[in-house]
Parts: structure tokens; C-alpha cells; sequence
């Protein structure tokens, strides 16, 4: 005799979805030498952000740095060079549409790799973002 699986909740019940939202995992305890690094920088510029900021109603999305004035997200890809998860397909993928929520939401993303951050790169481009500096800089030697 089969036995048959029968659901205690439809998947996209009420009830179901308030178990989702609410169970939010709490943010990562260990953050990247990258994620570290840019967080010195950004302070060190004297600027207010949120980190591990939850995106996201129904999803576990969470963006590395947030600046809710700017309505600026600041994602850090790392792993692109030892086949992480930003630089596999499945993880591409998913990298895609939460970029794609953050655009539909009517905020700016930002995607910037530990290389970036290393160099001082992303510190710069986001100073441009928030407009904080012009842009004419980025590519200049003498302003640095």
C-alpha cells in the first residue's frame, strides 16, 4: 500500500507564507575580508549605511550595504575567480532576479567585486552614486 503526501497547508496559503516571512534567518555573524574592507572605507568618508540590510518581504534577500537616502543597494560578488556562486550559473541566475526586484522596487544596484574594493574603485564609484563626488574624478590620476 502507497502512501500519500498530503499537504497540512497549501504552499501559498496566508498562513504559509506568514511562516516564511516571519523565520527570516538571522544575518551572517562572520562578514568577507571584502565586506569588512569596504565598511572601513565607507566609515572612514564619514557616510551612514546598513549592512546585511533585509530587502525583501517574502524572499530571504538581504543587500550587503544599503544607503536608504540614495535608495542605493551595494552588492559585493566575490568568488568570481574560484568558481563561487556569483560566477556559476544557477547562482547568476539568482544574482539576476534579485537585481531585477531591486530595479522593479525603483532602487539602484550596485555590483562590486573584492578586487574593486581592494584598489578603492568602489569606494569612488559609490562617493559618484550618492553625489558626493563628480564623476569627472573617477578617471583622473591626481585625485586620488
Amino acid at each position: 500500500m502507497k502512501r500519500r503526501f498530503v499537504p497540512r497547508a497549501l504552499a501559498d496559503s496566508l498562513q504559509s507564507r506568514a511562516k516564511r516571512v516571519v523565520r527570516l534567518p538571522e544575518p551572517r555573524l562572520r562578514a568577507s575580508e571584502p565586506e569588512e574592507l569596504l565598511a572601513w572605507q565607507l566609515r572612514a568618508e564619514g557616510l551612514t549605511f546598513d549592512r546585511e540590510h533585509r530587502f525583501h518581504e517574502s524572499r530571504m534577500w538581504r543587500l550587503d550595504f544599503w544607503f536608504a537616502g540614495a535608495k542605493l543597494a551595494v552588492e559585493i560578488d566575490g568568488g568570481g575567480w574560484v568558481g563561487g556562486k556569483h560566477g556559476r550559473g544557477d547562482g547568476i541566475e539568482r544574482d539576476c532576479e534579485k537585481a531585477s526586484h531591486i530595479a522593479m522596487a525603483g532602487h539602484r544596484l550596485m555590483r562590486v567585486t573584492p578586487g574593486q574594493i581592494k584598489r578603492g574603485e568602489a569606494l569612488k564609484w559609490i562617493l559618484v552614486a550618492l553625489g558626493l563626488r563628480s564623476s569627472d574624478t573617477l578617471h583622473r590620476k591626481d585625485c586620488e
